[in-house]
């Protein structure tokens, strides 16, 4: 096959990078995720805990498939995700809506910072494959489509100029800088945050965020795919600082 210009749209998979100068992801978690019968349920889980999930979170997530009530459990952590899930799903709490036995999980990487670079003669990368995600949740769709937006736009200029040499190229990473960059540091630094707290710390912070003061800043601050506002907003938050000190100054 033949082409002008490749976009790398691989998702978790860096085979390629290495061969374009572009880097691996500076900092990586790892997913595990299956989906099983289980009893009805109608409401999402988050589980959190250094013994539950690492440096992540495990969810339960129920879904239907025509008349069959399922669950889709998971788990983003630091370590072995396998291992996780399956203590997950041993615990009494979960292991009696099962209605199957576990199989064995999908399992991915999951980039929580971009690569080194996201160009290259010829050569761009998106979404995943650039490492596009956002650093608290690991949430990609948004990045992907945002960064792919800004790498039709930036080749569409390229390919009318004649010149697609990654010194022009380097104007998409301008530009997903500009607009993601800020949004990645605070995330970046709210992940650091939240991993230094220990269980009983986190257990605060979670409580904290059901007071009505915080409630009200999130609803006056929160946007789904935009994270850098409430995160400021809440470290600004007199109830929240005394957590945030102990984390930073561990």
């Amino acid at each position: 096959m033949r082409g002008r210009a490749v976009v790398l749209a691989t998702g978790v998979s860096y085979r390629f990078h290495r061969s374009y100068g572009l880097g691996m992801p500076a900092a990586v978690l790892h997913t595990a995720q299956l989906e099983l019968d289980a009893q009805p349920a109608t409401a999402l889980e988050i589980h959190i805990g250094r013994r539950v999930a690492p440096d992540g979170f495990a969810w339960i997530v129920p879904v239907r498939r025509g008349d069959r009530a399922r669950m889709k459990a998971g788990v983003l952590v630091r370590g072995d995700a396998r291992h996780h899930l399956q203590r997950l799903l041993e615990s009494p709490a979960i292991a009696a809506r099962l209605c199957e036995a576990p199989r064995e999980p999908i399992r991915r990487l999951m980039p929580v910072a971009p690569v080194r670079r996201t160009y290259a003669n010829r050569v761009l990368a998106i979404g995943d494959a650039a490492g596009l995600t956002k650093p608290v949740t690991a949430g990609g769709i948004f990045y992907s489509l945002l960064s792919s937006e800004l790498a039709a736009d930036t080749l569409v200029e390229a390919f009318a100029a004649g010149d697609l040499s990654a010194r022009r190229l380097s104007r998409y990473e301008t530009r997903w800088r500009q607009r993601l960059l800020p949004e990645i540091r605070s995330g970046r630094w709210f992940r650091r945050l939240l991993v230094n707290l220990t269980d009983a710390e986190l257990g605060a912070f979670v409580q904290a965020l059901g007071s009505d003061d915080v409630r009200a800043i999130i609803d006056r601050s929160a946007r789904f795919n935009w994270h850098r506002n409430v995160i400021l907003a809440l470290a600004r938050q007199s109830g929240m600082k005394s957590i945030i000190l102990r984390s930073l100054f561990r």
